[in-house]
């Protein structure tokens, strides 16, 4: 149940239990349907499978602290700490502008996006997620995919220095309301998608990885999900191929243009930007090979304090610095940062699909930029600020963004 009054900058307490039912969780890899795999595109990936529990795993208790930590461990996650185990109990709060009554009524996905033009039923039992390498824009990208096939397709892009299983809380609540979720490994997150040159980072190129999965995958729409860099990329996803994208869900990262044009012109953003930046490379090094190296000495000290001081969990930052110690991954991860320029944010057209832009307070974000966002969205747009979330909330405060989510895809509709 959620209640909240309608006015804007009002603190709301939110209680949502549905989202988070009990599941069974397979953690087996599956093989792809044929159904909606492109011949030659999709193939099953044989490196590992999605993390989960052994077959027929099943999580009891929903609303419980205790019943949210067992599906968190069952994803893969290590044992709860204690402030995490608080910080599932804390009440949800947030700032909204006015929305639909019932922000966790559910609308059906349909197969209108497959030619169909008619509503079919959906399971609400859950599916395994599945782990396949899709071949598109001459790279072989791992992507997690989980929910009913013919579940409305909802595509999830990770930040820096994340990877697909950044979304697998947010993803399993998707799927229990009868939604596909479609997590890639962005470039450069992965062997097999390593460019050889780092201009391949272009967002440019990036637009071009997602709508080729989507191609390979057989998805004419859908909607596209970011956070940080992730986030960029589902603006300029949205501005560029505006046909293939029914609805924005933006993450920390607000519209490109109104975030390029602040650093450019705003002292405190452009301040916020630098020190931001310059803490991830605080050795000024040049190149990214110089600046990996100096991230990982130490084992990996100053990466690990960079990541806890943005916000991400203690056992996230383990996951993600030994992830990041392989040979070339953490030079992948920082090639996105050389290639998204102020001056190339600023030119991104506005979006023309309906949007919900979800922000917390943190490093180099000023709110004053974020506000600006507004002005670049011709199309229904809601702004939400998470209280006390910290930066990673999708992965610090997943049950106080997960109600918002749910609203936005049930306010639009899906033939949109």
């Amino acid at each position: 149940m959620l209640s909240r009054k309608r006015s804007m900058n009002i603190y709301m307490r939110i209680t949502c239990v549905a989202a988070l039912g009990a599941a069974g969780i397979v953690g087996e890899t599956a093989t792809v349907a044929a159904t909606w795999a492109q011949p030659g595109n999709v193939d099953q990936d044989m490196g590992g499978s999605a993390p989960g529990g052994p077959a027929g795993t099943r999580i009891e208790a929903p609303g419980s602290v205790d019943g949210q930590a067992a599906r968190l461990v069952a994803f893969g996650h290590r044992e709860l700490t204690s402030t995490t185990r608080q910080r599932l109990q804390r009440p949800l709060v947030g700032r909204a502008v006015p929305g639909p009554e019932n922000a966790l009524a559910f609308r059906q996905g349909s197969d209108a996006d497959k030619g169909s033009g008619e509503s079919q039923p959906f399971s609400t039992k859950p599916l395994p997620a599945k782990a396949v390498t899709v071949q598109a824009n001459g790279l072989r990208f791992r992507v997690l995919i989980n929910g009913p096939e013919q579940g409305r397709a909802i595509m999830l892009l990770h930040g820096y220095p994340q990877d697909a299983h950044t979304w697998d809380y947010i993803s399993e609540a998707l799927v229990r309301y009868g939604y596909r979720t479609i997590a890639p490994d962005l470039r450069g997150t992965a062997p097999g998608t390593m460019p050889a040159d780092g201009v391949a980072f272009i967002p440019p190129a990036v637009v071009d990885d997602v709508v080729g999965i989507a191609d390979a995958l057989g998805i004419a729409r859908f909607d596209i999900c970011g956070f940080g860099i992730g986030g960029a990329m589902a603006w300029i996803t949205a501005a560029t191929v505006p046909d293939r994208i029914r609805s924005v869900i933006a993450l920390r990262f607000p519209h490109p243009a109104a975030f390029g044009r602040a650093i450019l012109d705003d002292p405190e953003q452009s301040r916020l930007w630098r020190e931001h930046r310059k803490a991830k490379n605080p050795e000024g090094k040049s190149s990214l090979a110089a600046q990996a190296e100096a991230l990982l000495k130490n084992d990996a000290t100053p990466l690990r304090s960079f990541l806890l001081k943005s916000g991400l969990p203690a056992d996230a930052v383990d996951r993600q610095v030994a992830r990041l110690s392989r040979p070339g991954a953490l030079e992948g991860a920082l090639a996105w940062g050389d290639a998204i320029t102020p001056e190339y944010l600023a030119t991104i057209t506005s979006v023309t699909v309906p949007t919900l832009f979800v922000w917390s307070e943190g490093p180099g974000l000023a709110s004053e930029t974020a506000h600006l966002t507004k002005q670049y969205v011709d199309a229904p747009y809601q702004e939400v600020v998470l209280e006390d979330a910290g930066h990673f909330f999708i992965e610090t405060s997943p049950q106080q963004l997960i109600p918002y989510i749910l609203q936005h895809l049930a306010s639009t509709d899906v033939r949109h």
